[in-house]
């Protein structure tokens, strides 16, 4: 009964389900927070962005839980770690692994928001952890995959001919040769290798509008090479890419009156929250800051500790305000 009621996670979603997601490479988002007007309000989206931003089919996190309470209403997920408080535990650089249990069937998971904190970057996280967690379970992995996963055969008739007719005497069908096999865990690899880890390296690099054709190169292998070979050579690529992107990648400096003023930032933050007793949610803050202060600059994560700052301040004033 499980396994039947697992095969409807593989349903295609039906086009109002399906919306489009944003990828603008780091100089397209930052030509825009520099010059609002260098934004355009996308007629594909909907939201506001750089006029050459690279967009890519998804399901949302609305979408997919009524996929997942269809299939199963007791389905559930929990962090692969638990921190000192209880709380998920996020690696490194802000990821998140998760287990995802339909059915009684329980898979991994892994989610990541590039470059935010806060409490919107955290339920992001989770979003994309439980949409690639999906995935595993055949959940949308026609939008995964770049291309067509199963294609119906039309019959092929002559011109006059009724399709519905059997002919009295067919015709000796072409020796055809045998087919790749390629099971649903090698499909599910070369999705995740191919749409995710591919593309976050060519956006990494700046270069996501090189991402298509690198991504159809390895579609067409994908059609004539066996498995194991094409899977050993797209992980090989995307080594050899992470390698030349890391040889070009200059650290960011951080002088000693940056560190001065981020100190004293932070410190004023954390103020903040304990006088509003977000003591759990702190914890989850300051975290997140030390992850994104290697990969972001100064000026870039002082304006943001500053706006924050400023957010948290109107908070407590409102409170006090309110208690008059």
């Amino acid at each position: 009964m499980s396994s039947e009621r697992l095969a409807l996670l593989r349903e295609p979603f039906r086009p109002n389900q399906i919306g489009k997601l944003p990828k603008p490479t780091k100089q397209q988002t930052e030509e825009v927070k520099a010059d609002f007007k260098k934004g355009v309000r996308c007629e594909v989206c909907g939201q506001w962005h750089h006029p050459k931003v690279v967009h890519l089919d998804y399901v949302g996190h609305a979408a997919l839980t009524d996929r997942f309470l269809d299939v199963d209403p007791e389905w559930d997920w929990k962090p692969m770690a638990i921190d000192a408080n209880g709380l998920p535990r996020f690696d490194a650089t802000g990821g998140l692994w998760i287990l995802l249990t339909i059915c009684g069937v329980t898979r991994p998971g892994y989610g990541f928001a590039e470059g935010k904190i806060g409490g919107d970057a955290t339920k992001e996280v989770i979003g994309d952890a439980l949409r690639n967690a999906g995935m595993r379970f055949g959940c949308a992995l026609d939008l995964w995959h770049k291309g067509d996963l199963h294609v119906d055969e039309e019959p092929v008739t002559t011109k006059g001919e009724d399709p519905k007719k059997t002919p009295a005497t067919p015709p000796e069908p072409t020796p055809q040769p045998k087919p790749l096999t390629w099971g649903i865990e090698d499909l599910e690899v070369y999705t995740d290798l191919a749409q995710t880890q591919l593309y976050e390296v060519f956006n990494t690099a700046g270069n996501p509008e090189l991402y298509q054709a690198e991504a159809d190169k390895w579609a067409a292998r994908r059609k004539v090479d066996a498995p194991v070979v094409v899977l050993g050579g797209l992980r090989d690529r995307i080594k050899f890419l992470q390698g030349a992107a890391s040889k070009r990648k200059k650290p960011i400096a951080w002088t000693e009156s940056d560190n001065t003023n981020f100190t004293g930032l932070v410190d004023q933050i954390s103020e903040a929250y304990r006088a509003l007793n977000q003591f759990e949610e702190l914890e989850s803050y300051r975290d997140g800051l030390m992850n994104a202060k290697a990969d972001t600059a100064p000026g870039k994560m002082l304006l943001a500790l500053a706006d924050h700052l400023v957010a948290k301040n109107k908070e407590i004033a409102d409170i006090k305000r309110k208690g008059k």
